[in-house]
């Protein structure tokens, strides 16, 4: 048989056991308060002491900086970052904004600028971006190299940062999409582009400003001819010896020279 006291100290050991986890516990308890109310006076007298701006090209950082109106010494923890985002999106060359802390004393602030693609005129010349959204005149040390778009009546512009909806505008800008996914080259090749007020779409050559006829339909593709032919037919500076191109034609490039031995429209197949 079993020695009835061996029995009787089994559950003795293991209330001990748990008496000493419980007087070891109290201390450990102790000390996380303790870290917990260290940490949050550590937190509350931080402040802000260095302002980060990542991604400004076109806006200054310094405007940045203003738009956030975050005074030095402001406590860190007590910032609202989201109002601080929203005072830097007023700024219509703004897409997107970002704000964050990092630890000791700094407000790191991120933006994605909004990228021009073309000019256009609404009682005075705006650049627009790729949503159409009208963005205001600033003097920025980055130049805009874009297609102006015209033939299209009655554009208007509410209030800059907002989009023009426009429906030619908007097939003017997929248009401008479409030779940037292709090439940037195809896009740069771009002067104008002319947009008939619902006619057949005309681009003007950024060499030369040699009027191309695209028409309405497979714009990537005649874009695509254009560049070809381009590349294989009219050498630096010769493009003031055409008069146009005309690329409605199924798979052909139709050339009018300004030459008169050669004023007769030419057909080039790629």
């Amino acid at each position: 048989m079993m020695d009835p006291i061996q029995i009787n100290q089994i559950p003795n050991e293991n209330k001990v056991r748990r008496r000493l986890g419980l007087i070891l516990m109290i201390p450990l308890l102790g000390g996380m308060a303790a870290l917990f109310v260290l940490s949050t006076e550590w937190k509350q007298a931080l402040s802000v002491q260095w302002i980060s701006v990542n991604g400004a090209q076109t806006i200054s950082v310094r405007e940045i900086v203003a738009l956030a109106n975050l005074p030095m010494k402001t406590a860190l923890y007590r910032l609202d970052l989201y109002d601080v985002q929203q005072r830097i999106m007023a700024q219509p060359f703004v897409k997107s904004a970002g704000a964050h802390r990092w630890l000791p004393g700094t407000v790191a602030i991120d933006i994605v600028e909004r990228e021009p693609i073309a000019s256009i005129n609404v009682g005075q010349w705006r650049l627009v971006d790729g949503e159409a959204v009208v963005l205001p005149n600033i003097e920025s040390q980055k130049k805009f190299d874009v297609p102006v778009i015209i033939g299209i009546d009655g554009l208007r512009a509410d209030r800059v940062g907002l989009p023009i909806m426009n429906k030619e505008l908007f097939k003017a800008i997929e248009v401008l999409k479409q030779a940037m996914t292709l090439d940037t080259v195809v896009y740069h090749m771009i002067s104008e582009i002319d947009m008939k007020n619902g006619g057949d779409i005309v681009i003007n050559s950024s060499d030369g400003g040699v009027p191309v006829i695209l028409g309405r339909e497979d714009i990537a593709k005649k874009l695509l001819m254009f560049e070809t032919f381009w590349s294989q037919f009219v050498n630096t500076g010769e493009a003031e010896k055409l008069k146009y191109v005309d690329l409605r034609y199924e798979d052909q490039v139709v050339v009018r020279w300004n030459q008169p031995q050669e004023s007769q429209p030419k057909q080039l197949s790629l």
